[in-house]
């Protein structure tokens, strides 16, 4: 908050097996009075969920006391979300993986049916990447790798600024 306003305080994470499972999860006794709790400290009229599926592109492990960076991702104007997912995937996600202080890299993509709704959804996927610390990631910034990142974005990012919450992660439950 040093810097001025974030555009998210956070984020949770839930992780079903599939949409039965989550059907099943959100008929539950316990996932209405996490929902009814919900006013007692998210500004519900900003919440926005996400219903995506995880691609692992760099499969290392979190350390410890890892910083997780978290990229709100909005596709280029023009561009279909299958069109932006592919690229993101298959042409981006090879580029960032060799980004040497990343240990661990996720794309959480927006499942497509979010798109066939009146509403579509603000954002396009989340960019998860996991460094070990502040000072790795900033070293990691001063890579070729990091560079050769960036300068792939505009050809499948909207352009401007992307929302980025950097965080400590806490698991609650495994």
């Amino acid at each position: 908050y040093r810097k001025g306003p974030l555009v998210f305080d956070g984020i949770a994470e839930v992780w079903v097996d599939d949409k039965d499972a989550l059907r099943a999860m959100s008929e539950t006794p316990e996932f209405a009075a996490a929902k009814a709790d919900e006013p007692n400290f998210i500004d519900t009229a900003e919440l926005i969920e996400l219903v995506v599926d995880e691609h692992v592109i760099k499969d290392g492990p979190v350390p410890g006391d890892a910083i997780k960076s978290i990229e709100l991702v909005t596709f280029a104007d023009g561009m279909t979300p299958a069109e932006g997912q592919a690229y993101w995937r298959d042409v981006h996600g090879p580029i960032a993986r060799e980004i040497p202080s990343v240990q661990r890299y996720v794309q959480s993509h927006v499942r497509l049916g979010a798109y066939n709704r009146a509403e579509p959804p603000p954002y396009d996927g989340l960019a998860l990447t996991w460094c070990e610390s502040i000072d790795a990631m900033r070293a990691g910034a001063d890579t070729d790798a990091y560079r050769r990142t960036r300068a792939d974005e505009p050809n499948f990012l909207s352009p401007g600024h992307l929302p980025v919450i950097l965080a400590k992660e806490h698991v609650f439950v495994e």
